[in-house]
């Protein structure tokens, strides 16, 4: 290559790693700012994946300067993520019991209990929204909430999580609550729902919106439950129609 080819490839690679790190820096604090905001792309995960991606890239280039940028948008957007639940493997647990359940749009739990003596209700949060439950009676009871916000609005979104803490808080026995919450968990509202519940995020990250495990979607569906549990076997399927996701749960 020649010395005029050289500047020239020179001047388009700092102009393509100055104008990335100026796109993800803007979209990272925007997100942080409107943290809200309800943006499909790119979210944190992909503001994470870009700049690590973009940071190995800048090193290899020999851009140390801008290698800088890019890895403390790293660290902020692995913060973030961090912070309102996993990221790419889900929580385990050494337990005795297990749980078969499975997430559909039906207005049943629908799950394998294995005999256990069972009482189930329903809660209504809202016009047309209803969440199934299902209260376990054995050694160790438990009570099994499945909700389906995936086409409610934020203000009411709000509305249904107040609903929820009042039931979860009342409750004698360990909670858990899964279901697709309309939004992913670092958003301000679910990041202090979960915190007031004293509940945790169980399961990695699931693209569920259109096709299976799409990660140019927002991730909505969550598992949450109490410390001495895990989830494990989650498999996300499409009967044509939508998204069925089967998991266990460990205790």
């Amino acid at each position: 290559m020649g010395y005029l080819s050289q500047k020239k490839h020179q001047f388009r690679e700092n102009l393509f790693l100055n104008v990335i790190s100026v796109v993800l820096t803007f979209f990272t604090l925007f997100s942080l700012i409107n943290v809200n905001f309800d943006i499909v792309f790119p979210n944190f995960f992909h503001l994470y994946i870009l700049s690590f991606i973009m940071f190995i890239y800048s090193l290899i280039a020999n851009k140390y300067k801008v290698s800088l940028i890019f890895v403390m948008l790293f660290i902020i957007n692995y913060t973030v993520l961090s912070a309102s639940g996993n990221i790419f493997l889900s929580d385990t647990y050494n337990g005795t019991k297990k749980i078969k359940l499975t997430f559909d749009e039906s207005l049943n739990i629908n799950g394998d209990f294995y005999g256990s003596e069972t009482n189930t209700g329903s809660l209504i949060l809202a016009d047309k929204v209803i969440a199934p439950y299902i209260k376990i009676k054995n050694n160790t009871p438990l009570t099994i909430v499945k909700i389906n916000l995936k086409d409610v609005s934020l203000n009411l979104r709000k509305k249904i999580l107040k609903k929820l803490k009042a039931f979860i808080t009342k409750q004698d026995n360990p909670v858990i609550l899964y279901g697709d919450f309309g939004e992913p968990s670092w958003k301000r509202h679910l990041r202090r729902f979960i915190v007031q519940t004293r509940l945790s995020v169980k399961n990695r990250l699931l693209f569920t919106r259109d096709k299976p495990c799409n990660v140019f979607s927002t991730p909505s569906f969550y598992v949450l439950g109490f410390n001495d549990m895990g989830i494990d076997n989650i498999v996300i399927k499409n009967n044509g129609k939508t998204n069925i996701i089967n998991f266990d749960v460990l205790y």
